[in-house]
């Protein structure tokens, strides 16, 4: 009696721990990640170096915004983000002459959004397969990139694009405050609207919420919408900066959103998760990157750190959702 006991105390303060890992895992891991940074570099906190991680994960955030709606509400992951990226790059560069800016980039924007609404009812309306629908999305769009763009880039001539390109407030680029905006929108849609409260509720039970009465199609559809309009914003943000767009400028970003959304502790499973601690899995990836740069880690091998760091937190969504149910 006295051994059951003990051992129930002692697995329930395993949950317990495994719990408070979850919830502030992320912050001590970045608070430990910025003091090995300033051991290993003295030029790590200097203000050249933090906004430079800034403006990296600058991109990554609005995509990680977008991957983050369309894990909670089930659908584990857009594909397609790598093609909507370039193809927004190249849409609007090569447009803003014949157009104007400002209709250039809502064109861009519009096709992003296209994108998402076809990965969205293929999803939602077809139940289809997310992986393979989205990754035949992006094979299809940079196709297509890759057409246009022909053996080159595309570059921005006009005085519009240029400055959205350069310009900053302070010394702090412009696509920060932009994804500030974008974090607080983000935020009070998914946690302080009707439409976040059945995000949550679809990715948590999406027969026991059609039952329910929530449409459940709709919401799958539309968190590939949002994804797909904040991928074409990044692809215009980073082709403007760039000064060219080119069919390659989004490769990687689909990983790095999802490994920020998933160390931030969203289930892969759907229904839970945070724009906050989305925000802080963003900061890790960057943060992380640069200390590996600084330690002199090849490009490959930084593909695999996140890679392990995808697995522990899959893991560790298993474990707590084992946790939650007992």
């Amino acid at each position: 009696m006295t051994v059951s006991v003990a051992s129930g105390t002692l697995r329930a303060r395993g949950n317990a721990a495994l719990l408070l890992l979850a919830r502030y895992g992320i912050y001590v891991a970045l608070v430990l990640m910025c003091a090995i940074g300033a051991l290993i570099s003295g030029s790590f906190l200097t203000i050249t170096n933090i906004l430079s991680i800034a403006l990296s994960v600058g991109y990554v955030g609005f995509v990680a915004i977008g991957m983050a709606f369309v894990v909670i509400g089930g659908s584990l992951i857009d594909l397609s983000i790598p093609g909507v990226i370039a193809a927004a790059g190249l849409i609007a560069l090569s447009t803003e002459q014949t157009v104007g800016p400002v209709p250039a980039i809502l064109i861009a924007i519009v096709v992003g959004c296209f994108v998402g609404l076809v990965n969205g009812t293929a999803v939602g309306y077809f139940r289809a397969n997310a992986i393979l629908v989205t990754y035949a999305a992006q094979i299809i769009i940079l196709g297509i990139s890759q057409a246009v763009a022909g053996s080159g880039n595309i570059y921005a001539h006009g005085a519009v694009f240029n400055w959205l390109g350069n310009a900053t407030i302070g010394r702090v680029p412009l696509v920060l405050p932009i994804l500030a905006v974008a974090l607080l929108v983000a935020y009070v849609t998914l946690h302080r609207s009707t439409f976040g409260r059945q995000v949550f509720a679809t990715g948590g039970g999406y027969q026991a919420s059609r039952v329910a009465g929530i449409p459940v199609r709709r919401i799958v559809m539309t968190t590939f919408v949002i994804s797909g309009a904040l991928a074409a914003v990044t692809g215009v943000l980073m082709s403007t900066a760039l000064g060219s767009a080119q069919d390659t400028i989004g490769t990687g970003y689909e990983f790095s959103a999802i490994t920020a959304v998933a160390i931030g502790g969203t289930s892969l499973f759907g229904g839970e998760g945070t724009i906050g601690r989305v925000l802080a899995g963003v900061l890790v990836v960057g943060v992380l990157d640069d200390l590996l740069i600084l330690a002199g880690v090849s490009i490959n091998a930084q593909g695999l750190v996140e890679g392990v760091i995808i697995i522990g937190a899959v893991a560790l969504d298993v474990a707590l959702r084992r946790v939650r149910t007992r």
